[in-house]
């Protein structure tokens, strides 16, 4: 199997400052689930990576943010990843995107206050909304 294509994601830091990475995707038809992967571009597919799982709605109009993780390393950490990433991942996956909620659902998924603030950021760049009665985020 040839390894997946890397697509450019510029990312603005916390710091103000822009950096490049490259982002690709694997699908998990059995689970509902894409992962998304970024890795810096002289660690591609070295597993070192800022990873984000979606999972298909119920409804299936839709994906759900299941898991965001920077898993502590410096290269990912605090570089608006997730900020860049998750608007082409709606254009990607052609379906809406959503957040968990906070205090989790059936399926024990729920939003922490680090993912919290991404979406927070995402409202106050007016690329997403919140619905209170879901407690969910949304992308525009």
């Amino acid at each position: 199997m040839n390894p997946p294509e890397p697509r450019n994601l510029p990312c603005v830091g916390a710091d103000g400052e822009l950096r490049e990475f490259l982002w690709r995707v694997t699908e998990d038809p059995l689970n509902e689930k894409w992962i998304f992967r970024v890795e810096t571009q002289d660690k591609w597919l070295s597993g070192e990576c800022f990873e984000l799982v979606m999972g298909l709605l119920p409804d299936a109009d839709g994906v759900r943010v299941v898991m965001m993780n920077h898993y502590e390393q410096d290269d990912y950490r605090a570089k608006g990843i997730p900020d860049a990433l998750l608007p082409k991942i709606k254009r990607h996956l052609e379906l809406n995107v959503e957040s968990s909620p906070e205090s989790g659902d059936t399926t024990d998924v729920r939003r922490t206050p680090a993912a919290t603030s991404v979406w927070k950021r995402l409202v106050a760049s007016k690329l997403a909304d919140y619905d209170p009665d879901r407690d969910v985020y949304f992308l525009l």
